[in-house]
């Protein structure tokens, strides 16, 4: 699997997440719902996007490894 592959599908796999998150506060909106959220899914969005920019970086750095080793 390639990293960007990886990648979409970590930022997919979130979008994913978030959107049976909003159907599901629909009809769970008391305060465990709210503890949740703050518990568990909140801390999670800053976590995914300094992942995807960490895959990102790695990505580039093997590309050009690949390209000054092919030189």
């Amino acid at each position: 699997m390639s990293s960007a592959v990886g990648r979409a599908m970590l930022a997919d796999a979130h979008k994913e997440l978030m959107t049976a998150w909003t159907r599901a506060r629909e009809v769970w909106n008391d305060a465990a719902a709210q503890g949740f959220e703050e518990r568990y899914l909140q801390p999670l969005a800053p976590k995914i996007r300094s992942t995807l920019g960490a895959m990102e970086k790695l990505a580039d750095a093997a590309a050009s490894a690949r390209r000054a080793c092919s030189e």
